[in-house]
């Protein structure tokens, strides 16, 4: 398993983003029927403008990756998935998140990183570390800052790497993508302007 990651981690600094190409494919404003001829898998519709495509063909150790395509702007996110099973202390899950962590900071510069336990949480101790992630007492994420970099070279407004909780003892790490005018469709679609 570490072994995908690692590829993953080694694509991803390679060839996921080429400088207005977009990422692993993926570019800004693709139509649904341009993602479908990427021949990443079949591509569903999930609910409003988000789509899905389970068990893509490449990268191979992404579990699913979820698409944002309004019909006006054509695509504006891409988040890959990859499901995790780790011990108490999480730690294939910080070894692997910390792994994508020092991939992504060579590519889009320093960010923020945040490892934070929710004040009074009764889950402080290492072993308890997996548990605070799945009652949502601890958040683990990292963030590019807004930079011109990444806007002007890669076309995208933010890129976030996350931890999360699927369901039972099955966790995830999310990788996101924004493209420019995503925070603009957030907006609209929040407030219906």
């Amino acid at each position: 398993m570490k072994f995908l990651l690692t590829y993953f981690s080694i694509f991803l600094l390679s060839f996921s983003v080429f400088a207005n190409e977009g990422v692993f494919g993926f570019r800004k404003g693709m139509t649904l029927s341009q993602v479908q001829r990427l021949g990443l898998g079949n591509v569903t519709f999930h609910r409003g403008n988000t789509y899905f495509i389970n068990n893509p063909r490449k990268p191979s150790d992404v579990d699913s990756i979820s698409l944002i395509i309004p019909p006006n702007e054509g695509l504006l996110s891409v988040t890959f998935f990859l499901n995790i099973e780790s011990n108490p202390y999480g730690d294939e899950i910080k070894l692997r998140f910390n792994e994508l962590y020092s991939v992504l900071v060579k590519k889009y510069g320093k960010g923020k990183k945040v490892d934070t336990l929710r004040s009074g949480s009764s889950l402080s101790k290492p072993k308890d570390w997996l548990k605070g992630i799945k009652e949502g007492d601890r958040k683990l994420f990292w963030y590019s800052t807004q930079n011109q970099k990444i806007e002007r070279k890669y076309n995208l407004s933010d890129v976030t790497l996350g931890v999360g909780h699927r369901r039972n003892d099955i966790f995830l790490l999310m990788l996101k993508y924004e493209f420019k005018g995503f925070s603009s469709y957030e907006v609209k679609e929040a407030y219906g302007f």
